[in-house]
């Protein structure tokens, strides 16, 4: 049941800082592309992977830390993407069409 239980955090309300703590479960798809939590790991990725997450990584501008996390962002998604390209688990669909409105420049 604790595995359940979302870690705390000081996102309140910002989606970006809240899809970069679910870094674990991108690393999970890389490197149990189909193992047991596969499907979960997809279902929260999409619940997480939220327009505002997409304007964020293709946005323009901004000082050296919207530039910097725009950079991180971006480096994740494209993680993600790898990694769910891999996968055979329900949900793999909806999240590589969510990933292709993500600008790959």
């Amino acid at each position: 049941e604790a595995a359940q239980n979302p870690q705390p955090s000081d996102c309140e309300g910002d989606e970006v800082c809240h899809f970069f703590l679910y870094q674990g479960a991108i690393k999970y798809l890389n490197l149990h592309p189909n193992g047991a939590h596969a499907a979960e790991a997809l279902t929260n990725l999409n619940a997480t992977l939220t327009d505002a997450v997409i304007k964020a990584a293709n946005d323009e501008g901004g000082d050296m830390y919207a530039v910097q996390q725009r950079k991180d962002l971006r480096k994740l998604l494209a993680s993600l993407r790898a990694a769910a390209s891999k996968t055979s688990a329900p949900g793999k669909t909806e999240l590589l069409k969510k990933l292709e409105r993500v600008s790959t420049r």
